[in-house]
């Protein structure tokens, strides 16, 4: 049984006037990360022991906040040490010390897998100069920011290569073009 899905979505009233992502996509490119990790081979004995206690949850949360590039950049500064906005911040919130016995599997106390920091005005100019569309850079960003909820990192270059395989296979089994490839 494949668990549910809760997202809490907050939006900054500062990004009232940004594009706006439907809930229903973003549930779409998150079940997408989900389900794509838990049918391949994970290389990764955090990841790994994440998956399987996410295969055993009967319901998965996930908060996203849309903010604006103030806040962003105030995140940013605080949990990265960098002075400028980012695109997307992930704060996991299970990680390889969790308990992967039945404590999640088959009860109603959704397994909180973490927040998601959104930059929507930050998304919308990347994807203009990056010539893709808003809602493919987006989906790209929650999706490479739900895989950092689930422990892959990209601080070296072999977690590097497979998150980005990971992220290239999940957008195109969606439909969109490579995110690293230049678009024209």
């Amino acid at each position: 049984m494949e668990p549910k899905l809760v997202i809490k979505l907050q939006q900054k009233n500062k990004c009232s006037n940004a594009p706006k992502i439907q809930l229903a996509q973003m549930r779409k490119w998150i079940t997408a990360t989900l389900n794509f990790v838990a049918e391949n081979k994970v290389e990764n004995k955090i990841v790994d022991k994440i998956s399987t206690t996410i295969k055993s949850a009967s319901k998965i949360e996930i908060s996203i906040s849309i903010v604006d590039q103030t806040t962003s950049a105030a995140l940013n500064q605080q949990y990265r040490h960098k002075k400028a906005p980012t695109n997307v911040l992930s704060f996991p919130l299970i990680d390889s010390k969790i308990n992967t016995s039945p404590q999640h599997a088959g009860i109603s106390a959704p397994l909180l897998l973490g927040d998601l920091v959104i930059c929507i005005p930050l998304v919308k100019k990347e994807a203009l100069a990056q010539n893709k569309t808003f809602i493919a850079h987006c989906a790209h960003l929650i999706i490479h920011g739900t895989l950092h909820l689930m422990g892959y990192t990209h601080d070296k270059i072999k977690p590097a290569k497979i998150m980005e395989n990971h992220e290239i296979g999940i957008l195109k089994k969606l439909g969109y073009k490579n995110p690293y490839e230049t678009h024209q």
